[in-house]
């Protein structure tokens, strides 16, 4: 996973949702909290409603961001010659949506969950996360929050999730996965798959 904003040219800007590790590789909640993220495989951004969310995140995660780097940086992502959107949108329209993120301010949909987050900067080798995530979730009664955790984890190699992959994660066989995973699950797993193949 790559981040949206080149750390080169936005070096100080947070990106994922922040906690503090306390010198740990990673942090496990009971209940899954909210994780806001703006890394992503090379999927490009494909509208204009995905830019303004993009925006909506950057600004709560960055609440006191200047506007005028705001709006540079939504201009350089929108702009197709960056190789992060698939189409080049006006300045005039960029600049009208970021004056509306920037005056309502509004706490921006949570499409991520996580029980389990990894420390960004560690570089944790996949098979040592895997294996934290099987420790820590598996080994018990599988449930589709278990599913969706190892599944989240699974999207940061950029490389297509598989049942069999879930399973082995968790330490329980193919059919068991397939008992408690969900139709939104596979709707997910669905759709990261399909995003792989349209790089």
């Amino acid at each position: 996973m790559k981040p949206i904003f080149d750390y080169e040219i936005f070096p100080d800007v947070l990106q994922e949702s922040y906690f503090e590790f306390h010198g740990e590789d990673f942090l496990f909640f009971d209940d899954p909290v909210e994780f806001y993220t703006l890394f992503r495989n090379n999927r490009k951004i494909n509208s204009f409603q995905e830019l303004m969310y993009i925006g909506e995140v950057l600004l709560w995660l960055n609440p006191d961001m200047e506007y005028q780097k705001f709006l540079a940086m939504l201009l350089w992502v929108s702009d197709r010659s960056n190789g992060k959107s698939i189409r080049t949108y006006s300045e005039g329209r960029v600049t009208s949506g970021v004056d509306s993120i920037w005056n309502t301010r509004k706490k921006p949909y949570v499409n991520k969950y996580r029980r389990i987050i990894f420390h960004q900067t560690r570089n944790i080798p996949r098979e040592e996360k895997m294996r934290v995530i099987g420790i820590v979730c598996g080994r018990g009664k599988v449930n589709p929050q278990m599913i969706y955790d190892v599944v989240e984890e699974l999207m940061m190699e950029s490389e297509p999730i598989t049942i069999n992959q879930i399973a082995k994660v968790l330490s329980v066989t193919r059919q068991t996965v397939s008992r408690h995973i969900t139709e939104d699950i596979k709707d997910i797993i669905l759709d990261f798959n399909h995003s792989l193949l349209i790089k």
